[in-house]
């Protein structure tokens, strides 16, 4: 081959090879990526929800939330969402390294233990959450020698390491720091008043002060929830007042009307006779329609028990707070004997079985139950089981009998 022909053909070697490195045309690298993108994104139609795209898309309604964490800043409030919102879909964020990543930082370790490595961002889309918790599976450890110290020994050899520090330990409260009766036990126990007018009821619970009204089909408040409360006449509320709210009250032949307790609420502000009151507690459900009564302040004793008594004192059952087929432990009933009596609060009692009070006088009686006072007045006192032996013999009519008193 001469030197002519030789050059002629390395140079069409050359220009072959450009050719077939070449990059492909840019309209066709539009194209895919206007295809991907059709494929990871939704444009809201009229009428769609989170919850209808999820399980048109992603097989799943349920997976809304995973939609929604990847759109916050086009679609801040999830039920509401604006036709022709474009969503980025799990796919596109996993994809294009956009998805929403968990990052830890560690900024300090107790001896023994380990900082994690942290995360790399983009990793991956909310699936990634669950492999990062895969990474580093739980392996139980035995259970750490006896110890002397009286707080809490945890597990892990870690933890071990750790006792005599303050980051993995809890510290027991003797019984001499503790009420005889919890405060919120006593606030939450049903009372007594001689006839409903003396109730002094201070307003009424009427509306939600919020749009939630028009998102539930009950009218019950949750803790957190602002409802407006009328006040009754010559009534003044005042922002920072708390109050009880309580149940339309049960009569009782021959006993008085029975009131419940279901929460506390705080005033917020107050507007020409309405207040806007905060659900702070919710010992049951606080619905609208019921009234506000000043709460009840009572002196419970701290690190002082009940003593056995010398007293011979009984009393009835006259009504229980709800009425069920067998009464458990926690459940509060009404006597008939009160702070006239001598009754406090912490006092105890119990009940015989009817065969033991027929019997009366024999040895080794059968006892039904035990009880505590957790709320007294004059006339009347308030107990809580506190044991149930025989159940089906705590009722209506069964006789208690105190055991142990305040001192």
């Amino acid at each position: 081959m001469s030197r002519t022909a030789a050059v002629s053909f390395v140079v069409g070697l050359l220009v072959v090879s450009s050719a077939l490195l070449a990059p492909a045309p840019v309209s066709g690298q539009v194209s895919a990526q206007a295809s991907a993108a059709s494929q990871t994104t939704h444009t809201v139609r009229p009428g769609e929800t989170l919850g209808s795209i999820a399980e048109a898309r992603l097989g799943s309604a349920a997976a809304w939330r995973q939609i929604h964490e990847l759109n916050r800043d086009r679609v801040p409030d999830p039920s509401r969402m604006a036709a022709g919102t474009v969503l980025v879909l799990p796919g596109a964020a996993a994809e294009s390294g956009a998805a929403r990543v968990v990052h830890v930082q560690v900024t300090g370790t107790a001896p023994g233990m380990q900082a994690a490595s942290p995360v790399a961002s983009g990793s991956g889309d909310y699936r990634d959450r669950r492999a990062l918790l895969e990474r580093r599976r739980f392996e139980p450890m035995a259970a750490p020698q006896p110890h002397e110290s009286e707080r809490t020994i945890f597990f892990g050899a870690a933890a071990r390491e750790v006792q005599s520090e303050m980051y993995a330990q809890v510290l027991l409260v003797p019984e001499s720091e503790l009420p005889v009766v919890p405060p919120a036990v006593a606030r939450s126990a049903g009372w007594v008043v001689a006839d409903e007018a003396s109730l002094e009821e201070l307003g009424q619970i009427r509306r939600f002060a919020t749009e939630r009204a028009l998102q539930i089909s009950e009218a019950a408040l949750l803790v957190g929830d602002d409802a407006v409360v009328r006040a009754s006449p010559g009534i003044a509320l005042r922002p920072g007042d708390t109050f009880t709210t309580v149940r339309p009250p049960l009569f009782v032949d021959g006993f008085g009307w029975i009131v419940i307790p279901t929460g506390e609420v705080e005033v917020r502000s107050v507007d020409e006779g309405n207040a806007v009151v905060r659900v702070t507690r919710a010992w049951e459900s606080v619905k609208l329609g019921q009234f506000i009564v000043e709460p009840f302040h009572t002196h419970v004793p701290i690190g002082v028990s009940a003593r056995e008594t010398t007293q011979d004192l009984d009393a009835d059952i006259v009504a229980f707070e709800d009425r069920k087929e067998l009464y458990l432990v926690g459940d509060r009933f009404f006597i008939n004997r009160g702070s006239e009596a001598g009754i406090s609060i912490g006092d105890t009692f119990m009940a015989l079985t009817q065969a033991s009070e027929a019997a009366e006088g024999t040895a080794g009686a059968s006892v039904a139950g035990h009880f505590q006072v957790v709320r007294v007045q004059d006339g009347a006192a308030t107990l809580r089981i506190m044991q149930t032996i025989e159940p089906r013999e705590i009722r209506v009519g069964t006789r208690v009998h105190l055991v142990s008193e305040m001192p």
